[in-house]
């Protein structure tokens, strides 16, 4: 389950929700699987000690909800624990994906992009 969860959260952050067949068959339905990866997540984080990776987890979840002030919290949480630079580098590549995406969709990614610039 983990193995399916990861994948899924790799397809939402590419913005290729549509690539899962036979579970998703268009992009809104796809938003439907946020809920499980955060569970997932929430659970892990009550088990064990949170690190870099549950925060920034969530904070893209956000991200791809929309909920920017969510997200900020979580970037804030996230960043004391970002014991390596790459790892905000990995994060920020991924909202880079999303803000790409976005772009091609012709969507406003003002908000996006303001949110970026945390990572500056």
């Amino acid at each position: 389950m983990k193995k399916v969860l990861t994948q899924i959260h790799v397809m939402l952050i590419r913005g290729k929700l549509c690539d899962l067949p036979g579970i998703i068959g268009i992009q809104g339905k796809a938003l439907r699987l946020l809920p499980a990866v955060e569970f997932a997540v929430n659970a892990k984080m009550k088990r064990k000690e949170p690190d870099y990776w549950d925060f920034a987890t969530l904070l893209e979840l956000a991200v791809i909800e929309n909920k920017f002030d969510v997200a900020e919290e979580f970037f804030y949480e996230a960043k004391p624990l970002a014991i390596e630079s790459w790892m905000f580098g990995t994060t920020l590549a991924n909202l880079s994906k999303i803000l790409n995406f976005r772009k091609e969709r012709n969507e406003n990614t003002t908000e996006l992009e303001k949110f970026i610039e945390l990572f500056n």
